[in-house]
């Protein structure tokens, strides 16, 4: 959840992610290239996220027909990587 822009990615179908957060490294956090975003899908629902110069690009959507996607954002790297520091922070807390 970014609230300078009011938008949150959501990973619905995603059991126990606290507890598999808090075993995260830097490593871990989500990121992609051009030609090889991180993405992830599961029933009707899918999100690509990738890094271009110094910002972070994620395209999340609920679409099972084709590769339609509903949110697209882009954050500074910094400020995206900070934000997974801080999950990561919370969920060994």
């Amino acid at each position: 959840m970014d609230s300078g822009i009011d938008v949150c990615i959501e990973f619905p179908w995603w059991g126990n992610a606290e507890e598999d957060i808090s075993n995260w490294t830097l490593h871990d956090i989500p990121l992609g290239t051009v030609t090889e975003p991180y993405w992830d899908a599961d029933q009707g629902w899918r999100i690509l996220i990738w890094k271009a110069n110094a910002t972070v690009f994620i395209a999340s959507g609920s679409s099972d027909e084709d590769d339609t996607y509903d949110t697209f954002i882009s954050v500074v790297e910094d400020r995206y990587r900070k934000a997974w520091v801080g999950v990561i922070g919370s969920s060994r807390s």
